[in-house]
């Protein structure tokens, strides 16, 4: 995770201190323009210079592709990461209405009762039209409405079209920006179908059925790859990433989407590729520095990668459906293996709260 840390020094270095970006947070320095690659066959990226809590973050993918917006399913799976964007997204909501609003900790504590509201069309802990619902259930409206389900979309145009350039996630909707608790951050993402050659399709098999390909007549090895179920692509993945919290939120960023990167391989029988992660403003805000500078302090090469493991069953059933069938599936489908880090460093989280 080299790359992380290079990133960091370069906006300490290169970066423009700006003002705070809404009311009620800190300051940041910013740069504008960079970008990262992290090869997923090298081991799953996730940040060894601090504990992150991949718990948290396979909860919160799981949550937007289920289409939920309401946080009181990552509330209970022990994910608080979006609780105060829920509020702001609450008291706008009873600002516009005239409505009274209540105070934080009550807000949450009706969250967890799952106690009705009498706003319209608004249940506690909502977060309007976010991921979850831009993902996999984006409305267009003209003489008949129509739901476009993108990540349905994506599964079946990489099995049936893998050359296509078009497989392409948006979170990015003008129309629907004053219906969102927070605008998407990680607001585009393409999938890229990358042919393999026929000795990288061989090392994807294991060692009894490669031994049986290396045997075979070159002009049967292609044949036999294909009656293996061997696959024929790689998965890269390239996210654009207008707005950036580089200590708080970029470690979530890189890892959930290696992770969706590693799910949609999975079910489209391809192998993980890259996850190359662009960024519009990505910055430091001004009371985070001492974690950078700690976090900068530390070794990025005195722990390996570790390596992701996942639930057979679920890649089963969703290669079935051609699609990515969560409806049961749990933050412990997903796990690393030899994951080992520094201690995590707390920071306060920046969402202009109060």
């Amino acid at each position: 995770m080299k790359q992380y840390h290079k990133h960091l020094q370069a906006i300490l270095d290169q970066g423009t201190v700006k003002p705070p970006a809404r009311k009620g947070m800190p300051g940041s320095i910013s740069l504008f323009g960079y970008q990262n690659s992290y090869d997923l066959k090298d081991g799953f990226p996730i940040l060894t210079t601090k504990k992150v809590s991949f718990r948290q973050i396979a909860t919160e993918l799981i949550w937007f592709l289920n289409g939920d917006t309401n946080i009181k399913y990552l509330i209970r799976n022990g994910c608080n990461i979006w609780n105060e964007d829920a509020y702001n997204y609450y008291k706008k909501l009873c600002e516009e209405n005239d409505a009274p609003k209540l105070k934080y900790e009550a807000f949450l504590g009706k969250i967890k009762n799952w106690t009705e509201t009498t706003l319209e069309s608004y249940s506690f802990g909502d977060c309007g039209h976010q991921y979850g619902k831009l993902w996999r259930e984006w409305n267009r409206h003209n003489a008949k409405p129509l739901h476009i389900d993108q990540i349905k979309n994506l599964i079946q145009g990489l099995i049936h079209s893998p050359a296509s350039r078009r497989h392409i996630i948006t979170a990015w909707n003008p129309s629907t920006l004053d219906q969102m608790a927070l605008h998407a951050c990680h607001c585009l993402v393409q999938f890229n179908a990358r042919p393999l050659t026929q000795d990288e399709r061989i090392d994807t098999l294991d060692p009894i059925d490669r031994e049986t390909v290396l045997d075979s007549k070159m002009s049967q090895a292609e044949g036999l790859l294909d009656d293996l179920n061997a696959p024929r692509y790689a998965l890269d993945c390239q996210l654009y990433q207008r707005s950036a919290d580089m200590f708080l939120g970029v470690p979530y960023n890189i890892s959930s989407y290696s992770l969706l990167t590693e799910i949609v391989a999975a079910v489209c029988n391809m192998v993980p590729g890259k996850f190359i992660h662009t960024f519009g403003d990505s910055h430091i805000y001004e009371n985070h520095l001492d974690q950078v500078n700690e976090i900068l302090s530390r070794n990025p090469n005195k722990y390996d990668l570790p390596k992701l493991s996942m639930n057979g069953n679920f890649i089963d059933a969703s290669r079935a459906a051609e699609d990515i069938v969560t409806g049961d599936v749990t933050n412990k489908d997903f796990a690393l293996v030899g994951y080992e880090s520094y201690p995590a460093i707390k920071a306060k989280i920046s969402t202009g709260l109060k």
